[in-house]
């Protein structure tokens, strides 16, 4: 599997920064309140894809390829619109408003 990272961050579509403290919680922890956060601005977001930059995994992980941008090329492709940046990018979780 290619190393996942954020190649242009000018690439994230609508970033909200959200910060809070993650401590012991695991991604899909992290994930429900990134979900919570992108509820602020819009009822029903859809996630799309993500990445956590300490681990250098992102997904889906169905799509990969070499290039370890891939994730956010994938959440554009697919009409992503809005995105939750954790504490400064350590994680980064894009939606599509529905």
């Amino acid at each position: 599997m290619a190393s996942c990272e954020i190649v242009d961050r000018n690439k994230i579509p609508f970033p909200v920064m959200a910060n809070f403290d993650t401590g012991k919680m695991d991604q899909a922890e992290i994930a429900k309140f990134a979900i919570a956060y992108a509820r602020n601005f819009n009822k029903n977001p859809l996630l799309i894809s993500w990445i956590c930059k300490k681990e250098g995994t992102c997904g889906p992980q169905n799509v990969c390829h070499e290039d370890g941008s891939f994730w956010i090329d994938y959440a554009i492709g697919r009409g992503a619109d809005l995105s939750v940046v954790v504490n400064d990018w350590d994680y980064v979780f894009v939606f599509k408003k529905n």
